[in-house]
């Protein structure tokens, strides 16, 4: 019976650790998507400014047009927003498998018990 008990608590926390794996590799992806839109965004950003620059046959390289307070702002609120979500996503999948194991261990309890 003990060597059952001790089977069922490794291949639960082999699950476990296998959850975790994945969720870690979930957030790793998030993660690069985030950092892949805020590329996106920089090198919006640089082609616009120099597309300002290329119509301006004078302007020499330091005549990089500086962002404005409300592009500034958009950008941060942007990035704020990616933040929030990867939190949220992250703390689903954690309670998520929290229920799993609490209902594991309610199944293990009632299978004790009979």
């Amino acid at each position: 019976k003990r060597e059952e008990e001790k089977k069922r608590e490794e291949e639960r926390l082999e699950k476990q650790r296998r959850e975790i794996e994945e969720q870690r590799r979930e957030l790793l992806i998030l993660q690069q998507q985030q950092q892949q839109q805020q590329q996106e965004q920089q090198q919006q950003q640089q082609y616009g400014s120099r597309r300002e620059r290329d119509e301006d046959p004078f302007a020499g390289p330091v005549a990089k047009r500086q962002k404005t307070e409300s592009e500034r702002n958009s950008m941060h609120e942007i990035v704020r927003e990616l933040k929030a979500k990867i939190v949220k996503l992250v703390y689903k999948r954690f309670e998520r498998l929290q229920l799993r194991m609490e209902k594991e261990r309610t199944k293990e309890v009632v299978r004790e018990l009979t």
